[in-house]
């Protein structure tokens, strides 16, 4: 599932492909919309600095479920454990679907 999940940097920025996402928080495709409109589903993006320069932290919640990924420069994708939102509030997500 990691390193075939559709992810892309458009000017610096991750791009998940709605599946994708849906696939993470284990929701369908028609949850996940409603959840981005409503703004339930919430996203944050962390890119590295010094040693992790290269790599970002995807996180997404909605409602109690949540994932987090690490994108590695080289494009491949790890498990993570996400940031407690105590920590690092993660906002309304500004995510854009895109179709298959």
């Amino acid at each position: 599932m990691h390193e075939s999940a559709s992810i892309s940097i458009d000017n610096g920025d991750a791009v998940i492909d709605a599946a994708t996402l849906a696939e993470w928080l284990n929701i369908d495709l028609e949850t996940l919309t409603h959840g981005i409109e409503s703004g339930a589903v919430r996203t944050l993006v962390e890119k590295g600095e010094g040693e992790d320069a290269g790599r970002m932290r995807l996180t997404a919640r909605y409602g109690e479920r949540q994932a987090c990924m690490i994108l590695e420069a080289d494009g491949r994708l790890t498990p993570a454990t996400p940031p407690p939102e105590s920590q690092r509030p993660v906002k309304p997500s500004l995510m854009q679907l895109l179709d298959d």
